[in-house]
């Protein structure tokens, strides 16, 4: 279906996301891949077609495409947070595509903006939520590259610091009010605190069976 010309450009956002989430749905690469780049034709200021493409591209092994989106979506990403997950999200780009180092300078860029952001303002309850998971992010993003690395011991204490910051996130959720989180925010804690058990249980084993720990 053609765009009406003069569409305003939210519902312009909303039109896409659904025709994206669709092609998700079925699978189709091939649409997904077409409605994403028109996605990105259309409304060039939104972040997320190109953060979207990006993963797109990267499963696909097109790596220096990835990491061109990525980095656009992040010069347009205006909330700390989000920006903050999407350095973490180009460090897996970058250290895929074969650029280790500057992997974990993205990761180290995603730490020290979250810091000055944290000091700079006084957080709402959903504010603070969004930071923790986001300092989420780059922690478990940082012990899987410790541990692609082969620093075993940097990586538990990586896996530690997720597993620390997801149990905040969910302690938070808990004293907030009823109904000021969604079910779908709710299990999306859940899931983090449960990926992080299982990283910082991964790290260990393999830090364990190299005798490092």
């Amino acid at each position: 279906q053609p765009v009406p010309a003069g569409t305003p450009p939210k519902a312009l956002h909303e039109y896409f996301r659904s025709k994206d989430l669709a092609a998700l749905r079925l699978g189709d690469q091939h649409a997904r891949e077409a409605g994403l780049r028109q996605w990105a034709l259309a409304l060039p200021d939104d972040y997320l077609p190109k953060t979207n493409l990006a993963a797109l591209l990267r499963g696909q092994q097109k790596y220096d495409e990835a990491i061109a989106f990525r980095r656009q979506a992040i010069e347009r990403a205006r909330a700390p947070t989000i920006n903050a997950v999407l350095r973490v999200r180009l460090a897996m780009d970058l250290y895929e595509g074969g650029y280790s180092e500057e992997a974990r300078k993205a990761l180290d860029d995603a730490r020290q903006n979250l810091d000055a952001v944290a000091r700079s303002r006084n957080w709402s309850p959903q504010g603070q939520s969004n930071l923790i998971r986001a300092r989420f992010e780059v922690a478990q993003g940082l012990s899987l590259l410790h541990r692609r690395f082969g620093r075993w011991n940097e990586s538990v204490a990586s896996a530690q610091e997720a597993e620390k910051y997801a149990r905040q996130a969910l302690e938070l959720g808990r004293s907030l009010p009823a109904g000021a989180q969604s079910d779908a925010a709710k299990s999306f804690i859940c899931s983090d605190l449960g990926n992080a058990l299982a990283k910082h249980n991964h790290s260990l084993s393999a830090a364990c069976r190299l005798g490092e720990a």
